[in-house]
């Protein structure tokens, strides 16, 4: 066994320092990358519920606009009951100016919430974007200092043994 080990010039020492430097790698990229990550990651999960919130929200209104629109309507047929041709003529205003005024009202809360969410889905892409840009250098920095380190032990390997020949 020992013979085959020194025929492929594999040494112990060097697979452990492997390893080890492996392990530093790991524990790195867990503070470096896998950390940051999550908290970005939560983050914009409070983001995209505060959106839901806010769209939950715009919806309630809607239906109380509606039922003020209703009210108004019910309001206004029973004030037609007492004085019908001008009561007919003043509950089609209201109910034109309260259908007006709850579809004005919920087209603008829609695009409200339209804008918001859109401002927050551009303000994810962007941070996704830094912290992708971020992950590659990282990356691309931990592979340069392996492949460095393994040049290094490749030239003093080579040294050693032309100084035992």
């Amino acid at each position: 066994m020992q013979e085959l080990l020194s025929t492929f010039h594999v040494d112990g020492r060097l697979i452990i320092a492997q390893l080890v430097n492996f392990a530093i790698v790991l524990v790195m990229i867990n503070y470096v990358i896998v950390r940051p990550l999550r908290r970005v990651i939560a983050e914009r999960t409070k983001i995209i519920q505060s959106g839901v919130d806010n769209a939950q929200h715009a919806e309630t209104i809607l239906k109380q606009t509606k039922e003020e629109a209703a009210e108004v309507l019910l309001s206004a047929k029973q004030s037609a009951a007492i004085v019908q041709s001008d009561a007919n003529r003043h509950a089609d205003t209201i109910i034109t100016t309260a259908e007006t005024t709850a579809q004005e009202k919920a087209k603008s809360i829609i695009e409200q919430a339209d804008k918001d969410i859109q401002k927050h889905r551009q303000l994810v892409e962007t941070m996704i974007r830094n912290d992708s840009v971020d992950m590659i250098i990282a990356s691309a920095k931990s592979v340069l200092q392996k492949e460095l380190s393994n040049t290094a032990n490749a030239k003093a390997h080579t040294e050693s043994l032309i100084q035992k020949i």
